[in-house]
């Protein structure tokens, strides 16, 4: 297990902050990637109070996860992405040219910034909870919940297939 505190800017052409197993991250500086900005390849808790640009992942965990995020995210495929179950946290703008928001599994996700997605602004693969106050654009969907669950959104929410879909049993207000 591997534990990071970074608290200053990190620029990389390829992975910015990596710990290759289990750990925690905690970042306070804005990050730059070519590839991942803030990467944990197995399960953990990464904390980013700065802005984050990444080519790939703005935020990845590669296991079931937890992630805070205070600042914008912007990334060539998903913002914040946990592989497994997992709990996010932002008060940024998060865009991602495929996922706002990425959990493979069960999960929640709390946003209250802008979230954009090219094809998904939330995407939860299992039972979830999505609250949001901010704008949701997705390219298919806006907000994508595979399993059953509570989707709670205060701002416009658009997708080109449907803005809003949970696929089981659940609430939308």
């Amino acid at each position: 297990a591997g534990n990071i505190i970074a608290q200053g800017d990190v620029t990389s052409a390829d992975y910015a902050i990596i710990v290759t197993g289990s750990g925690t991250i905690s970042s306070t500086g804005d990050v730059t990637a070519g590839v991942v900005g803030l990467f944990l390849g197995n399960s953990g808790t990464i904390t980013s109070t700065g802005d984050l640009n990444a080519g790939n992942f703005g935020v990845y965990i590669g296991g079931d996860g937890s992630i805070t995020s205070t600042g914008n995210v912007t990334s060539g495929v998903s913002g914040i992405f946990i592989s497994k179950n997992g709990e996010i946290h932002s008060t940024g703008a998060v865009s991602g040219d495929v996922h706002g928001f990425f959990i493979g599994g069960n999960g929640a996700v709390t946003s209250l910034g802008t979230v954009t997605g090219g094809e998904f602004g939330f995407y939860i693969g299992g039972d979830g909870e999505v609250t949001s106050t901010g704008d949701v654009t997705g390219g298919n969907f806006g907000i994508f919940v595979s399993g059953g669950g509570a989707i709670h959104s205060v701002g416009d929410v658009s997708g080109g297939h449907s803005g809003i879909f949970l696929d089981e049993d659940g609430t939308i207000n």
